[in-house]
């Protein structure tokens, strides 16, 4: 019952750090209104987002496979992925301005 009070997006809202919001569109868990949502509720904040067309809930690239690959062993989590989390990191202000 206490979670029905919580609202996520007021809470980081309230933050004072930047925020990366990653969403992968083949996802099934979590929906593109989702991603708007929090895009619409922080895009005035220190956050940044990013969209992989391909990939699902954990970050898989499931291009062409028609069906989700959660539970694929010997999947690993996208390289971009890797490589986007890293440049935000170290680029320091909280952007995704200038990606490779």
């Amino acid at each position: 019952l206490d979670m029905r009070s919580y609202n996520p997006t007021e809470v980081a809202r309230t933050l004072d750090v930047p925020l990366l919001i990653l969403y992968g569109e083949k996802d099934e868990q979590v929906f593109e209104k989702d991603f708007l949502y929090w895009k619409e509720q922080l895009g005035d904040k220190r956050a940044s987002f990013r969209k992989y067309p391909t990939l699902n809930h954990i970050f898989f690239d499931d291009k062409g496979s028609g069906v989700s690959g959660n539970g694929r062993a010997g999947k690993f989590v996208d390289r971009t992925v890797i490589e986007d989390i890293v440049h935000w990191i170290t680029k320091g202000d909280g952007s995704m301005d200038t990606l490779p």
